[in-house]
């Protein structure tokens, strides 16, 4: 094991073939830790580092982890993971392609991610912009969805600008923060 400065052990994880796409990192204290102890994370690929935490607590370590996405042309990015719900209290989540309406999303926050940092203008959802207001201003609510004392946004989008197909299961949520963060 590689000691660091402080002179205990650099828990490391490799991968020797490197992937194109998104990587989900998540932060696991070692047992018996305390909560003001507090941990740097760093992502390496080629000659790239993309610092994620600088000696963060433990107990600011994000729900959701964090995200690191590759591209073909070598190019390393980092974004905020965020949990959504389409069409939220709805299960399953069918969504009539046909209709005319729209579709709501939920973006839930938590102890460490408050969704009032997003720029709601930004968000897109299998890439359909959220609806407007007549006055241009984006149509959001924040309300706890989910009840788990946490306020959440949600958005609605148009159902017929959603690029997705009747057999997809998954759909890509992307935005960005105030200060510029993609999510």
């Amino acid at each position: 094991m590689e000691k660091g400065v402080d002179g205990n052990p650099i828990d490391q994880v490799y991968s020797y073939i490197s992937k194109i796409g998104d990587y989900i990192v998540k932060v696991i204290p070692a047992a018996g830790a305390l909560p003001t102890e507090t941990y740097t994370l760093d992502f390496k690929i080629g000659g790239q580092t993309i610092i994620l935490a600088q000696d963060v607590p433990l107990s600011q370590i994000p729900n959701s982890g964090y995200g690191v996405t590759t591209s073909a042309t070598g190019t390393v990015n980092s974004f905020i993971p965020v949990t959504i719900d389409v069409k939220p209290k709805n299960y399953p989540n069918n969504i009539n392609l046909k209709s005319k309406g729209t579709v709501p999303v939920a973006i839930f926050g938590s102890a460490t991610f408050d969704v009032a940092q997003i720029n709601p203008i930004t968000i897109k959802l299998a890439n359909a912009l959220i609806k407007l207001k007549g006055n241009g201003q984006p149509k959001v609510k924040y309300k706890d969805i989910n009840k788990d004392g946490f306020v959440d946004m949600v958005v609605k989008v148009a159902t017929n600008k959603l690029q997705i197909t009747s057999v997809d299961t998954k759909a890509i949520l992307d935005g960005t923060l105030f200060n510029g963060r993609k999510i």
